[in-house]
């Protein structure tokens, strides 16, 4: 099968990045060089990358911002939004090691559970 077909049977890339740009930046540029290849890309990150990017922004919704090709996802890293991640490094990294991976299963389940979105391959930044 090649990639149009399997674009258009719904096979998709998933990039999953920790919500900070030396994360998310290489993650767009690899995923827009795979949208020129003929490749759907969605990137999931935690929510507070939302909240951040729409605090920057006020002209335009979030994945227009973010690329035009690429859609985002969001799940929750175990915080409260007015949590300050920064404070304790650690303590946030290891939340995110315990609530990260079942938060972003149920993403997977929520968005990829008919035959017309295939999963085909997760790519992990962190």
């Amino acid at each position: 099968m090649d990639l149009k077909e399997e674009k258009e049977y719904g096979h998709h890339v998933l990039m999953v990045s920790l919500a900070t740009q030396s994360h998310i930046n290489p993650l767009l540029r690899l995923g827009k060089r795979l949208v020129s290849k003929g490749l759907s890309v969605t990137v999931a990150t935690p929510e507070i990358a939302q909240h951040q990017l729409l605090k920057s922004v006020t002209s335009c919704k979030i994945n227009d911002c973010v690329s035009d090709d690429i859609p985002c996802l969001f799940f929750s890293d175990g915080f409260d939004l007015d949590y300050n991640r920064k404070s304790d490094l650690d303590h946030y990294m290891e939340t995110i090691e315990k609530a990260g991976p079942g938060n972003l299963s149920k993403l997977i389940k929520n968005h990829y559970h008919d035959k017309h979105k295939k999963l085909s391959c997760i790519i992990n930044s962190a």
